[in-house]
């Protein structure tokens, strides 16, 4: 596939002149969707103020045709179709400008006021001579408005008073706002059927489509944004403040729902409508929401307050509403600084001192009110001196930090926090993120019904404003058709391995040895970091796994390892003393290298984890393997509970000692020879680096790649960004023809994990490319045919099943299969339930296969892409996420506490350097050949 110079603003024009909208419905030719496709990706909105005037263009390779292999069923998507009552009507696109009319230089408006002047402008004009225009007026609360009725003019200018009840904006009450509205464009809606329906006019008209499809998601989120509170960037979570359930360390549950409207190839654009669920900070005083934050409440003895502290985290969990601030010490330490930095930036608060509109949070100082000082008429003071000098306010706490804002400080115990600070899973503790999933977990029956209670709530239908653009909503779900897919044979070890046929996407591990065994395991120790466990318990467990090792095929030399008790992890430097103990004893002092620590934590603590891991790459003489246990789990009774744990720790040691716990039968992956190399990639970033903002935040790449005909061991590769592409494909490439004779990959398949659907264009083109560099510079002749697939886990399709396709769960089998209806009306893509469902509603993984030279029919890339699922090698079921991606996200995770290094608790940009990770282990021997991350 040759890399085209194209001029991306003539081929949009010559495409929108030479083709009329209205000519009939025709399905693209493939030499006509090539080039359509590659138009689209490439053209914006009309407000995005992107230009590409000249780029290079890979061409998305068109559909295949539809899958048919497999169990044909009927299932039920949480899509509605959206229909035009009568003849589709036209839509005007308004520029709108908002300012106020004694302006200051350079004000900025938030979208909160923006819209207050808006609404405030809609109601005074409702029964005006344009209320007909005021009424059908849909504002994306920025600068983009659309209506079905235009204005006598092009260019429409109106003044508003905001109301001085506005307790958000207090500053602006009373002020006097100038709203302009201009003439944008002219949108025939009937673009978005025809899109629906593959027609090859639409799609050359990207721009138009784009337009009415932004139109319609501002629509369907105009009436919600007015009775619930939406939260997120993109504006289509919405939550109440109803029935709310409250969490561990002073977080709460919000429930809400999630609605967009997207294209399908079922003729009609739908509006795809979820459960959606969020951690929010309990609003409040801050000294309170502090002192939950950080586990220090005093239980029960307030409001709410629930049950004592359980210990944990800086003693556990205080009751839910409960303290009063007095459970904060008179100063907080660095560590306590940060986790309230990560937790509260960005959140939204007053003070309580005087009147004001809401501020955001932007950090913490190091220090007190009473130590922080500043310049004031030429006089140094103290915050506290200020503040009793101007508000004559003495405060009750002046060794606590001060919250930073802007340029300004004010003290922790003035600072009242609001609601709806949203609490990124990545913040969540364990205890919180545990407690998540129990309440969030909705099995299909009770997901499906909660969808349609949303459904009935928001009454599209009933809707002023829908009834004026002249929609209709569907009020059922979308019925489309699907298959299950039968899983592939699985292999094992042993002298007489008999292939296993997976039952419902699972199977056992009694009495089957691992596929390879990995390099016998000599060179370890354990060192447990719980104080109550006792010696002898810890010795016979040691024995029970050993053995346990042993039979499923790792061949253990040393049977009895050294092991110790002499460290508690309450203590990092008591943390890095034990693993440098530990290292020491697997090593002999020295004689040879260490294979594995063993690491006994008291409880789950993804912190105490974290930091473990930190300590062992980077405070050893060289990275050591480590295996974490928890201790509650060595002493479970139920000696059948233990084995089954034993055999999981087991499957991870010997991936880790470079073996393959199984793999899937060679004619069971379709399309893949002996000469195939399978990719995975994912890039990642914390959610909070201490003084930047996210778009300053630096990105990890971590790639994985096959190295042998069994499709089930990999290499890893982890740099700074994913443009590092070109030289990560060029050393997997070279490291898999040294492991074959030489032999090079012919055929390359190539996974994508974290691609924002925004993205994909820009992400395939440069991605692509890189691969192509990679093999030119091993052989300018060197040109493997490449397939590229981007899996996406992040959207809020879910399937439902009749009574007779379900499990007992309620969800559809592994294999459930489904590209007709929901699935793109141009790409090829398809979305696939890989996995059981074990708790909740399972999600399925949507594939979009942008390059495809390998022409994989679409059976042939679907069930490719489900009996990969089998090949996870800790686990005995398949994986909601295609092996390959799902390595590269656990090597990200395992990256993420090794890269992004820092003193405390809270990474930061200056701690941020990938290549030194992947240079200590290219350093290591252990390090380099296994699968060390798992």
């Amino acid at each position: 596939m040759a890399d085209t110079k194209i001029n991306i603003p003539n081929i949009a024009k010559q495409a929108r002149t030479s083709i009329s909208i209205g000519d009939p419905v025709s399905k693209p030719t493939s030499r006509e969707f090539s080039r359509v496709i590659s138009v689209w990706s490439f053209v914006r909105t009309p407000y995005t103020n992107s230009t590409f005037l000249i780029v290079y263009i890979s061409v998305f390779s068109p559909r295949p045709g539809f899958g048919t292999t497999g169990q044909p069923i009927e299932v039920q998507a949480n899509l509605y179709p959206i229909r035009f009552e009568g003849n589709p009507k036209d839509i005007y696109h308004y520029d709108v400008v908002i300012t106020v009319v004694e302006k200051t230089a350079n004000q900025k408006y938030p979208s909160g006021l923006l819209r207050a002047v808006f609404q405030e402008l809609c109601s005074k004009q409702a029964t005006g001579a344009y209320a007909q225009v005021f009424n059908t007026l849909a504002f994306d609360e920025r600068q983009n408005a659309f209506t079905t009725v235009t204005f006598q003019n092009e260019i429409e200018r109106f003044e508003v008073d905001l109301p001085e009840t506005d307790k958000s904006h207090p500053r602006e009450e009373g002020q006097k706002f100038k709203v302009t509205f201009k003439l944008a464009a002219k949108i025939d809606t009937s673009v978005l059927f025809k899109y629906c329906s593959g027609d090859i006019a639409a799609a050359h008209m990207p721009e138009v489509f784009m337009t009415a499809l932004t139109a319609l998601n501002i629509l369907i989120r105009d009436e919600p944004s007015k009775r619930f509170e939406p939260i997120g960037g993109r504006g289509n979570k919405f939550f109440g403040m109803e029935d709310r359930v409250p969490l561990a360390d002073g977080a709460v549950i919000g429930k809400g729902f999630f609605q967009s409207v997207r294209p399908t190839n079922s003729k009609y654009p739908a509006i795809n409508l979820d459960t959606a669920y969020s951690a929010f900070v309990q609003e409040g005083p801050l000294p309170q929401v502090a002192a939950r934050i950080l586990g220090l409440g005093s239980g029960g003895s307030g409001g709410r307050g629930g049950r004592g502290g359980r210990g944990g985290r800086g003693g556990g969990r205080g009751g839910f509403g409960g303290g009063s601030g007095e459970a904060l010490p008179p100063t907080l330490s660095s560590d306590q600084i940060d986790i309230l930095r990560r937790i509260l930036r960005r959140a939204k608060f007053t003070v309580s001192h005087r009147n004001t509109k809401e501020s955001t949070i932007s950090g913490f100082t190091p220090l007190g009110s009473n130590q922080l000082f500043f310049a004031k008429n030429d006089k140094k003071t103290s915050v506290a001196d200020y503040f009793k000098n101007i508000y004559n306010i003495s405060l009750s706490h002046p060794g606590w930090p001060c919250v930073t804002y802007k340029k300004n400080f004010v003290p922790m115990e003035l600072v009242i926090i609001s609601a709806n600070h949203c609490l990124p899973p990545i913040n969540l503790n364990s205890e919180q993120t545990a407690e998540m999933i129990k309440h969030t977990a909705v099995e299909p029956p009770a997901r499906r019904s909660n969808i349609i209670k949303w459904r009935e709530i928001l009454a599209y239908d009933s809707q002023p404003k829908f009834k004026a653009w002249g929609l209709e909503v569907s009020k059922v779900m979308m019925e489309v058709d699907a298959r299950i897919l039968r899983g592939p044979r699985i292999h094992y070890g042993g002298r007489n391995p008999r292939p296993i046929d997976p039952a419902h996407g699972g199977w056992n591990l009694n009495g089957k040895t691992f596929f390879q065994k990995g390099t016998d395991l000599f060179a370890w120790s354990v060192v447990c970091l719980d104080s109550y466990m006792r010696l002898p318990d810890l010795q016979k467990f040691i024995m029970f796994f050993v053995n346990i090792m042993s039979d499923v095929g790792i061949n253990v030399i040393q049977k009895r390892p050294p092991l110790t008790l002499n460290f508690h992890a309450r203590n990092p430097e008591s943390i890095s003393d034990g693993l440098k103990w530990g290292y020491d004893q697997a090593s002999v002092n020295g004689t040879r290298e260490p294979q594995l620590v063993v690491v006994i934590l008291p409880k789950k603590d993804t912190i105490l984890k974290d930091q473990i891991k930190s300590a062992a790459f980077w405070s050893m003489k060289m990275p050591v393997v480590t295996q974490c246990l928890i201790a509650n789990k060595l002493t479970n009774p139920n000696e059948r509970g233990l084995q089954q744990y034993c055999a999981n720790v087991a499957m991870k040691v010997n991936m880790k000692l470079s073996g393959v716990t199984h793999a899937v039968a060679p004619n069971d992956l379709p399309g893949v020879t002996n000469s195939t190399i399978i990719f995975g990639a994912d890039c990642t970033h914390p959610a909070t680096l201490r003084g930047s903002d996210t778009h300053d935040v630096p990105t990890t790449a971590s790639v994985v790649a096959t190295t042998d005909g069994t499709n089930a061991k990999y290499r890893s590769e982890i740099r700074e960004i994913i443009q590092d592409m070109a030289s990560i494909t060029e050393k997997m490439l070279r490291e898999y023809a040294k492991a074959n004779r030489n032999q090079p990959a012919t055929r390359i398949v190539f996974y994508r994990d974290g691609v924002d659907e925004g993205s994909y264009e820009e992400v395939v083109l440069a991605e692509v490319k890189a691969i192509r560099d990679a093999c030119r510079t091993i052989n300018p002749k060197y040109q493997p045919t490449i397939t590229y697939c981007i899996a996406a886990k992040r959207h809020n399709i879910r399937l439902f099943g009749q009574q007779a396709h379900i499990d007992r769960t309620g969800n559809l089998p592994a294999g459930t299969v489904c590209d007709k209806g929901i699935t793109h009306p141009y790409l090829n893509d398809f979305y696939l339930q890989s996995q059981t469902g074990l708790k909740g509603t399972a999600r399925p993984t949507h594939y979009i296969v942008l390059v495809d030279e390998n022409k994989f029919t679409a059976d042939e890339f679907q069930r490719l892409t489900y009996n990969l699922c089998y090949t996870y090698g800790r686990a005995t079921r398949s994986v909601g996420l295609v092996t390959p991606c799902y390595y590269a996200d656990i090597l990200a995770a395992a990256a993420r506490p090794l890269v992004y290094r820092s003193q405390g608790r809270e990474p930061t940009i200056q701690g941020f350097k990938p290549m030194d990770v992947q240079d200590r282990i290219n350093e290591t021997v252990g390090f380099q050949n296994s699968a060390w991350f798992m």
